[in-house]
């Protein structure tokens, strides 16, 4: 990928403020390509690399014209992958909140979660709060502080949870078998 970007003449400091990102996560992204490891990169600059990997005689020119026709944004636009693109090129941004926003979009495992989260985050910020609110959040403090501290559960409801998160597995294997 490195050498296809040079014979076009293409400076990877030029690229990379092309895509506004800095040079160090183009270098990032650029190995993770060439190691094969593609899902660690934005997904629209593997969406340009996929592009430029695969279009015969490719130019700067053309480069540049994909990155403005598909992957620029007007300017003070607040969307959310601006959001997530500038949350990213902050330096002090954890890969961890990155890696969970990634799984969030990517999977659907913890939809169900997302709603109650949302409220909770809502309430953080409310400056009065009802009974019920305040049981809310209780709930929430003693689910994150729990799983910050890694504090130990009751090995009964362990138990039993892993019980019905297998039941929920075979159940999901077998439907999937009837699709097919």
């Amino acid at each position: 990928m490195r050498e296809k970007i040079r014979n076009m003449d293409l400076r990877l400091t030029e690229l990379s403020g092309y895509l506004h990102i800095s040079r160090a996560t183009l270098y990032k992204y650029l190995d993770l390509y060439e190691d094969g490891k593609k899902r660690g990169i934005d997904p629209q600059v593997r969406k340009l690399f996929d592009y430029i990997e695969n279009t015969p005689s490719i130019g700067k020119v053309n480069v540049i014209n994909y990155i403005i026709t598909n992957l620029t944004e007007p300017e003070g636009d607040d969307n959310l992958t601006t959001v997530i693109r500038r949350y990213q090129q902050n330096s002090g941004s954890s890969e961890e909140k990155i890696k969970f926003i990634r799984n969030i979009v990517e999977t659907s495992e913890l939809d169900g979660i997302i709603p109650y989260l949302n409220v909770c985050i809502q309430l953080l910020s409310k400056e009065t709060l009802t009974e019920i609110e305040y049981e809310q959040l209780a709930k929430f403090t003693l689910f994150r502080d729990s799983v910050a501290g890694n504090k130990p559960v009751e090995q009964s409801k362990i138990k039993e949870t892993k019980r019905k998160l297998k039941e929920e597995k075979i159940h999901a294997q077998n439907r999937n078998k009837e699709e097919f």
